[in-house]
């Protein structure tokens, strides 16, 4: 079902410092400008 974000377990995630947002939760740009952002996936998952 895509309307429920899958996300995965990746290593060392409990230890990372910055934020971590889901796609299904991303409204707007506005909180990242000057910021370095990493996107990681591209497509729906499932």
């Amino acid at each position: 079902m895509v309307s429920r974000p899958k996300i995965p377990d990746i290593p060392g995630k409990a230890s990372f410092k910055g934020s971590a947002v889901h796609s299904s939760q991303f409204t707007s740009a506005a909180n990242y400008i000057g910021k370095k952002a990493v996107v990681i996936g591209t497509c729906t998952s499932g």
